[in-house]
């Protein structure tokens, strides 16, 4: 190791000293700067917290107030609409594609692919669109509600037909019955029994605009689109011309504060994909309310493009009409199925998960048990309960052996009769020859 001067040595060591002291004198001024610049500024960057803060707090109470004041015009439409009646025509225009794969799943078409060769080839040839049309009539009574719905719909297997069909529900809040007739899936008119407190035929996007209207905060009334306050404001009007958006997780919402809050544009996740839909009101002199005029839906594909256009027009309405009690019930008509799903029906078997029974021709009820289930449909129209369920094995057992027996002496007096006829044939030929 080399010999270092000891001259050398201690001028080093005093250089080292001096840097480190003037490093710890510039560490001291930069901290008492700073804690100088942080007592003088401090009032001020303060005051800019507090003013951001009740900027935020304002911009709240400027929102609760709006939702207060929402709220307050939808409660005003409660208490004026007591009951409703909404006739409406809509027609409606789909790609094939969308309708068999989005509006009514179709599985025999899914199993007609087999590659994607097929799909694009069933595109090419299906590129026109289907265009239906159908009534509704929706009425509306505190929990009661009567929904009818006939005219047109496509048939959910290739080749697509546009046939008729009917469909009614009604409900007191607590039973729901209804029936399908003239139904592509159903081989006879069917009806479904069912403990729901809400209306599962009204549950359509196209209804969106009735519904909310009607009772915009009811969940099983509305629950496609909830139209609850629960959600983010992203807009304040300034002036009466701007329109308050709603976000929530079902959704954007676009609401009209010269049209009693009611919404006038929905953007969101809808039945069949992403939605959107404009709604146009038409002032009513009586309530001197906005009621649903006109609206335009339509159903986006994934690339993009409109894969359901649909129109509804409201051809009448009334609002607070009388309603008779008889107009919430109905009787299910001869040769028609119904399946009553409540667990305290009679006759309901836990395996099946309802009381199955159909009306016959002459309007009798005809239970169907469940050994009889899979008995031929056409039958049990013209038979009597328990006709058609499989017989005991013994009984079965007895009578094969009446029926083999039965064979046995036929075969026995067919044979005889043969050799009986031959016989005579060669008694006449003898006869006949001598």
């Amino acid at each position: 190791m080399p010999n270092i001067p000891r001259k050398a040595t201690n001028r080093t060591l005093l250089l080292a000293l001096g840097c480190f002291a003037l490093f710890t004198a510039n560490l001291i001024e930069v901290n008492a700067q700073d804690q100088s610049s942080e007592a003088t500024n401090s009032p001020q960057d303060n005051q800019q917290v507090i003013a951001s803060v009740s900027d935020t707090t304002a911009e709240n109470d400027n929102h609760e107030a709006l939702r207060k004041e929402i709220q307050k015009a939808w409660d005003k439409r409660l208490s004026l609409v007591k009951s409703t009646r909404f006739n409406l025509e809509t027609t409606n225009e789909c790609k094939p594609i969308f309708y068999l794969m989005k509006v009514k799943p179709s599985l025999d078409f899914y199993k007609s692919l087999k590659s994607k060769e097929q799909l694009d080839q069933f595109i090419e040839e299906n590129k026109d669109p289907l265009v239906y049309s159908y009534n509704t009539e929706l009425l509306v009574d505190g929990k009661r509600i009567r929904f009818t719905r006939s005219g047109q719909l496509p048939s959910n297997k290739p080749p697509i037909e546009i046939k008729e069909f009917y469909r009614l529900e009604v409900t007191d809040g607590e039973v729901s019955k209804s029936f399908y007739d003239k139904a592509a899936a159903l081989n006879y008119p069917s009806g479904f029994v069912n403990n729901t407190k809400g209306c599962q035929s009204i549950i359509h996007d196209y209804t969106l605009p009735i519904r909310s209207w009607i009772d915009p905060g009811r969940g099983d009334f509305c629950p496609i689109v909830d139209p609850t306050l629960e959600g983010t404001i992203t807009l304040s009007p300034k002036k009466s011309d701007k329109l308050i958006t709603l976000n929530n997780d079902k959704g954007k919402m676009y609401l009209d504060p010269n049209k009693d809050y009611s919404i006038v544009k929905w953007e969101g996740r809808g039945q069949y994909g992403n939605t959107s839909m404009e709604i146009e009101y038409q002032p009513d002199n009586q309530t001197q309310l906005w009621v649903p005029a006109n609206w335009e839906l339509l159903v986006y594909m994934k690339d993009g493009s409109v894969g359901l256009a649909s129109t509804s027009r409201v051809t009448e309405y009334e609002i607070n009409p009388e309603f008779a009690v008889g107009d919430f019930q109905f009787e299910y008509p001869p040769v028609s199925k119904v399946s009553d799903m409540r667990p305290t029906a009679e006759g309901y078997h836990e395996r099946r998960g309802s009381a199955f029974y159909v009306i016959k021709e002459n309007g009798e009820k005809r239970p169907v048990t469940w050994e009889e289930r899979f008995g031929p449909v056409d039958e049990l129209f013209t038979t009597e309960e328990g006709d058609l369920a499989p017989k005991p094995k013994e009984l079965q057992a007895a009578e094969g052996l009446g029926l083999h027996l039965w064979l046995l002496v036929g075969n026995g007096l067919c044979f005889i009769l043969i050799i009986g006829v031959i016989l005579l044939k060669k008694y006449r030929k003898s006869a006949a020859s001598s």
